[in-house]
C-alpha cells in the first residue's frame, strides 16, 4: 500500500476529456500532482493517507480560468452604467492605478482573488502597473495567475515609455520565472496603440522569454473603423501580416468577425478571451470559434460584470440556441472547454492544468450535487443545471485547499470585509 499526501473521493466526477460523469471515482494527489485516477472502492487496497476527504454528494470537475480579469476596478464593482466605453475604462484603470496607494491595491486584489476563488476560478489572468503587489496576493492566498506585464507607449506608474517597459519585464521574468503559481505575460493595453515599430519590440521580448502575448483589441464598430482607416487592414489581417500570430497569441474581446477573420484565427491557432458583451458581437460566428479558441471572462466589473463564469457559460449556451445555424449549435463539452482548457492553451500550460488527469497538476473544485439526478448521463445532459457558483464548496490548487465547505482557507474574510467598509466610511 503506497502512502500518499491526499485523497479525494466523491460522487461524481467530471472525465478529462469533458464528455461525461464517473461514478464513484477517488483522486489521489501526491504533492502537488494527480497521480492516480481509481474507483473509490479500490482505494483501501492500494493507498493511504493521512488527508482522506469524502464527499459522495459532490462532483469533482477541473478548476475554472479566467482569462481575463480586473482586479484592479474590483473597489468600483458595478458604479457604472453599461454606457462605458472601452476607452474610459482604460482611461479609469490608469488614472486609478497612477493615484492610488498600496493599501489600495492590496484590498482590491484581495476582494477579487476573494470573489474567484469563490466562484471557482483556480487561475486568473490580470494585468495591473503594480504587478509585484498582485504576485505577493495571488502568492499570500494559493490561487494560481498569469500576469500580463503592461506594455505602454505613455508615462505611467509602471514605466515612462515602453523601453521602460521591456527592460522591467525581463527583470520580472527573471524574478519570478520558478514560482508554481506565477506564469507571466506580455499586454498591450490596446491594439490601437501598436505600430510596426512597437510591434517589433514587443514580440521580440515576448519569443526572448517565451510567454504569452495578450492585446485588448475593440469593443466597439467606431474603434474597428477608426483602426481599419488608420492601418488600411482589418486587426486580424494586420496582425498576421507583422507576424504575431500564434497559439500564445490572445485576442481580448474581439468581435465584429468575418469569415475570413475566423479562417486566420483558426489557422494560426488564435485564442479569444470574450465578455458576454463581445459574444454578443461575434455570434454570427461563435459556433465556429467557440469550439477551440473561445475561453469566457468576467467582463467589465465596473458595469454588469462578474467572475461567476458558470453564469458566463449558460448565457453563452443561450446565446448559441438563437444564433442563425441551428445545425452548429454547441455542446456542453465546448462550453466546459471555454472555461476550463481553452483558457490553459492561451498560457502554453495545456499539458499541466485544466483537466483531472494523471500527471496534471491537482487544480480541482467540488460542487454539491442533487439526489436527482439517479444516473451519469442524466447528471451530464443537465450540467447547465448543476454548474451554480453557490453550490462550489470546496477548491484546490496544487492539491492544496484554499476553499473549504465554502469558507476561504488561506485568506479571513471577516478581516478583509471588516477593511472594505474602512476603506468606504
Amino acid at each position: 500500500m503506497l502512502r500518499v499526501d491526499r485523497i479525494i473521493s466523491a460522487g461524481w466526477l467530471l472525465s478529462a476529456d469533458l464528455t461525461k460523469i464517473i461514478r464513484n471515482q477517488s483522486v489521489i494527489i501526491d504533492g502537488n500532482i494527480i497521480k492516480d485516477i481509481i474507483p473509490t472502492n479500490k482505494v483501501k487496497d492500494l493507498y493511504k493517507s493521512s488527508q482522506h476527504e469524502e464527499y459522495l454528494d459532490h462532483m469533482l470537475m477541473p478548476g475554472l480560468i479566467n482569462t481575463n480579469s480586473q482586479s484592479i476596478l474590483y473597489l468600483h464593482k458595478g458604479k457604472y452604467n453599461k454606457k462605458i466605453n472601452n476607452r474610459q475604462i482604460n482611461r479609469l484603470t490608469l488614472e486609478l492605478q497612477n493615484n492610488n496607494h498600496v493599501r489600495h491595491i492590496k484590498l482590491t486584489s484581495d476582494l477579487a482573488i476573494c470573489n474567484m476563488i469563490k466562484n471557482g476560478v483556480t487561475t486568473f489572468c490580470d494585468t495591473t502597473l503594480y504587478p509585484e503587489i498582485l504576485i505577493d496576493r495571488v502568492l499570500n492566498s494559493g490561487i494560481r495567475s498569469n500576469i500580463g506585464l503592461p506594455v505602454v507607449n505613455k508615462k505611467t506608474i509602471w514605466a515612462k515609455n515602453n523601453e521602460e517597459s521591456f527592460s522591467k519585464s525581463l527583470k520580472f521574468y527573471d524574478e519570478f520565472k520558478s514560482e508554481p503559481n506565477i506564469t507571466l505575460s506580455l499586454n498591450l493595453q490596446s491594439i490601437n496603440n501598436l505600430d510596426n515599430n512597437l510591434a517589433e519590440k514587443f514580440f521580440a521580448i515576448a519569443n526572448e522569454i517565451d510567454v504569452p502575448i495578450r492585446i485588448n483589441m475593440y469593443q466597439s464598430k467606431d474603434q474597428l473603423v477608426s483602426f481599419i482607416k488608420n492601418k488600411k487592414n482589418r486587426p486580424i489581417k494586420y496582425l498576421k501580416t507583422i507576424g504575431v500570430l500564434s497559439k500564445l497569441f490572445t485576442a481580448i474581446n474581439l468581435n465584429y468577425l468575418t469569415d475570413d477573420d475566423v479562417k486566420i484565427i483558426n489557422k494560426y491557432g488564435v485564442n479569444i478571451s470574450n465578455d458576454i458583451s463581445s459574444i454578443i458581437l461575434c455570434l454570427k460566428n461563435i459556433d465556429n470559434i467557440i469550439k477551440s479558441n473561445l475561453s469566457l471572462n468576467g467582463g467589465n466589473i465596473l458595469t454588469d460584470g462578474s467572475y461567476d463564469l458558470f453564469d458566463m457559460m449558460r448565457k453563452a449556451l443561450l446565446l448559441s440556441k438563437i444564433s442563425s445555424n441551428k445545425k452548429k449549435n454547441i455542446t456542453i463539452k465546448n462550453l466546459l472547454q471555454s472555461i476550463t482548457i481553452n483558457g490553459v492553451k492561451s498560457l502554453g500550460l495545456d499539458n499541466k492544468i485544466g483537466v483531472i488527469k494523471k500527471g496534471f497538476l491537482a487544480d480541482i473544485i467540488s460542487l454539491k450535487v442533487d439526489s436527482i439526478y439517479s444516473t451519469e448521463e442524466i447528471l451530464y445532459n443537465n450540467l447547465e443545471n448543476v454548474l451554480i457558483s453557490t453550490r462550489i464548496e470546496n477548491v484546490w490548487v496544487s492539491g492544496k485547499k484554499i476553499l473549504n465547505n465554502a469558507k476561504l482557507v488561506t485568506i479571513n474574510e471577516k478581516i478583509l470585509y471588516d477593511a472594505y467598509r474602512k476603506y468606504n466610511e
